[in-house]
């Protein structure tokens, strides 16, 4: 047996470990799927042999990741992170991190409205309903647009997801 595999089992081994204490202890709050996810993420960089096989298998995941977080949104009703303040001017509204002032976000007139309206009591769908009425879009473009907009600011730590 070579150095390199006896690391791989032993790495194996302690990830295996971890896995059985999140199951028992129940303490992961993104269930089943986000388990799965940080079990193959972890695992990914031990069980191939060459750096592409790797690669693809890390894009693999990514998407995965993306799917199960676009998932994850459309169940929530998203909530302005507490961290958080803005500055509107009227056209633009930017984002700041209350610790070190850094600028966030910055939106325009179509994500202030969605920004305004993230308090943790409206769905996906309810945001989208809003938007199509108010800049008379079709439902279908104002839910993709809220979608990918909600996607982008969870990414960026602005929002939080409430079930």
């Amino acid at each position: 047996m070579t150095f390199v595999r006896l690391i791989r089992m032993i790495c194996a081994m302690q990830i295996y470990r971890e896995a059985l204490k999140m199951i028992h202890k129940k303490t992961d709050s993104v269930g089943r799927r986000g388990f799965i996810g940080k079990l193959t993420t972890l695992l990914s960089g031990l069980l191939f042999s060459t750096p592409a096989v790797a690669q693809n298998a890390k894009r693999g995941l990514q998407q995965v990741s993306s799917a199960m977080a676009l998932e994850k949104l459309q169940s929530a009703k998203p909530q302005r992170h507490p961290c958080l303040f803005w500055e509107d001017d009227g056209e633009i509204l930017t984002l700041f991190n209350k610790e070190d002032r850094l600028p966030v976000s910055a939106m325009n007139r179509v994500g202030k409205t969605i920004w305004y309206e993230c308090n943790g009591q409206n769905s996906l769908q309810e945001l989208s309903a809003l938007i199509h009425r108010t800049y008379q879009i079709s439902y279908h473009t104002a839910y993709v647009d809220c979608l990918s907009f909600l996607w982008a600011l969870d990414q960026r730590g602005a929002i939080l997801l409430k079930k």
